[in-house]
């Protein structure tokens, strides 16, 4: 793709992504935002935004909430903002969100899921933390 861009006469093409990560802090995803951003500028493409989600973990089990309130208040703003940001064609710093809930209660929610995972799988607690 690098090459197929920095052929193209005219660049006015913008990047923008979202990294969602499993990781409770969205500053997590920096370096994967910086590995596109750096891939733009090889591309010979213009850099539009960033947006790192954190709680990437709990993401399914709230996608049916378009809320702007609650645990996705911050996702919905950042998105809002890229999505216009896209409309307009601008650029603009990057964002980083965290879930709408403390970090405690992130972690033992993701720990229940791994406890319920394994059950499905028919494997009881102790096995998850055999060595093999």
């Amino acid at each position: 793709m690098e090459k197929y861009f920095s052929l193209r006469k005219n660049n006015d093409l913008y990047v923008y992504t979202i990294v969602n990560a499993g990781f409770y802090e969205g500053k997590q995803a920096a370096i994967a935002i910086e590995m596109m951003q750096n891939w733009a500028e090889k591309a010979k493409l213009k850099w539009g935004q960033g947006i790192g989600i954190g709680g990437g973990g709990m993401m399914s089990m709230i996608s049916n909430s378009t809320d702007s309130k609650g645990t996705m208040k911050d996702v919905h703003i950042a998105l809002t903002h890229l999505a216009e940001n896209i409309l307009t064609c601008k650029t603009a710093d990057e964002i980083y969100t965290s879930p709408g809930i403390p970090r405690i209660v992130y972690k033992i929610g993701g720990e229940m899921g791994w406890r319920q995972s394994a059950k499905k799988q028919g494997l009881k607690t102790k096995d998850l933390f055999k060595m093999k």
